[in-house]
């Protein structure tokens, strides 16, 4: 069974789950769920009954411990992860509207996940061939952006199927819009890429059905585009479904 390694973020999701009334206030109320988009990759593949490994980097904290031991229980290996001394995990507070839509407040400054280095990046993340998956979570700043290019490369040397989920999250890039040429480099130097319907329009400069053919004539396999509850259309160099 091939192996997918998961590289990028864990972190706490604080899921606004009500509200309670303390005299004149109104107090959200959090529940604290394991989160961020590779360690939930990782998690859904292990349920499946694959081999999913996480590769990334928690603080030497409660939260940290709290979501390595949470990958754990769901059959994710975690060897591969690494702990900060002293940068902490990343949070990340979920906020739901009227019509269950998410909106997301990142605590992310100098978190233990975008500190991750070149040097924790090891050869046993890349044996055997896996499936690498990554987002563009670690692409926000130039640091960690060097490092997931660095994956990218050994992965591509290793022989590894790339994976990329574009997950665009702006608030988390210093512009306060994500880099679509830098994303669409990593769309490039990807074998499998996901996107929302929003997050394809955003790169593609309006023209998605070129854009697409463009990819695949430079060697993308497929591309998966999901529109909330609509099912989820899959394209491949030679068919749509």
């Amino acid at each position: 069974m091939k192996r997918v390694v998961c590289f990028g973020e864990a972190l706490i999701d604080f899921l606004n789950t009500g509200q309670r009334q303390e005299g004149d206030l109104s107090l959200n109320q959090f529940t604290q769920f394991p989160g961020g988009a590779p360690a939930n990759a990782a998690v859904a593949v292990a349920k499946l009954g694959g081999n999913a490994s996480f590769a990334g980097q928690v603080g030497d904290d409660q939260f940290g411990q709290f979501l390595l031991e949470s990958l754990k229980r769901y059959g994710v290996d975690t060897s591969l992860a690494t702990v900060h001394p002293d940068a902490p995990t990343p949070l990340a507070f979920v906020f739901l509207d009227d019509d269950g839509e998410r909106s997301f407040s990142f605590r992310r400054d100098g978190t233990a996940d975008i500190a991750i280095r070149v040097e924790d990046v090891k050869p046993d993340w890349f044996r055997d061939e896996p499936i690498v998956h990554f987002c563009s979570n670690t692409l926000t700043d130039d640091h960690i952006a060097g490092v997931t290019g660095h994956v990218v490369t050994l992965a591509r040397e290793s022989n590894a199927v790339i994976s990329f989920d574009v997950n665009l999250r702006h608030n988390l890039w210093a512009s306060g819009r994500a880099d679509a040429a830098l994303v669409n480099e990593m769309v490039g130097r990807s074998d499998i890429v996901k996107f929302s319907s929003e997050e394809l329009d955003y790169v593609c400069a309006g023209d998605r059905d070129g854009y697409l053919a463009s990819e695949f004539d430079n060697g993308l396999l497929a591309a998966l585009i999901t529109g909330g509850p609509n099912d989820v259309e899959v394209r491949t160099p030679g068919a749509v479904a």
